[in-house]
């Protein structure tokens, strides 16, 4: 059931941040692209299927090399049969990438986002200093923060806020459990608890401050029972 909730959450979550940036771009009469970076996405075809729906310009996945070899030989029979073979994919296959990295290792993460920024530039139209302005990106991270060793969560946002946030902006959608680990001890047992009754608005308070710190502002957010309990969007 678990499963199923956060999956109820995060689909039109992604879907309606994809939405609400393409409405501000006609509204402003922008041009940019989105790119998707979802953090461990595992053999979930999300993703790919927005890709392949031409819902997003550009997808990178980061996960560990067996899944990302794994999910690579999956992708490539999913979409040489017959009823997806329409060349769409094949149009769109090269902007679909699988980064193999340990996202407990930073210096390989900074490796990985240091690749992302520079083909993002390069594929953009413009060529000044300023074109990696065409991009707007969204975070995805599903049941991923909660496995990572103490402190690599938080890390990562700061990261992809830091090289973003000036740069076209971004959006984090999650269906995780984040590490609320700048509330005192008494706060993070009374927020994490999955007992029932009013804890949401505290649950709240602490997820916006832990985000606020990584560098995003808390836009939307659910709570839910199980480990992966916090559900939201951000942005930055």
């Amino acid at each position: 059931a678990n499963i199923e909730l956060r999956t109820a959450y995060l689909n039109p979550a992604v879907v309606s941040s994809i939405q609400k940036q393409r409405h501000q771009q006609q509204q402003n009469q922008e041009r940019k692209k989105i790119c998707l970076i979802v953090l461990g996405g595992g053999y979930d075809p999300r993703a790919a299927k927005l890709l392949y729906k031409g819902m997003v310009d550009r997808v990178y996945e980061l996960d560990l090399p067996s899944v990302v070899q794994s999910k690579q030989q999956l992708l490539d029979r999913a979409f040489s049969t017959t009823t997806l073979a329409t060349g769409r994919w094949e149009d769109h296959g090269s902007k679909f990438g699988l980064e193999a990295v340990d996202l407990n290792d930073l210096s390989a993460v900074d490796g990985v986002l240091d690749k992302i920024q520079t083909e993002l530039h390069r594929d953009s139209s413009g060529t000044t200093a300023s074109q990696q302005s065409d991009w707007y990106v969204i975070v995805i991270s599903e049941a991923l923060l909660l496995y990572l060793n103490p402190g690599i969560g938080g890390s990562i946002l700061k990261r992809l806020s830091s090289r973003f946030r000036q740069r076209g902006g971004a959006t984090f959608v999650f269906a995780d459990r984040l590490e609320l680990d700048n509330a005192d001890d008494a706060s993070k047992t009374y927020a994490n608890t999955t007992e029932g009754g009013g804890n949401d608005d505290a649950t709240e308070h602490l997820v916006q401050i832990w985000l606020q710190d990584k560098g995003w502002e808390l836009k939307d957010f659910k709570r839910k029972p199980g480990a992966t309990r916090h559900l939201g969007i951000a942005c930055c």
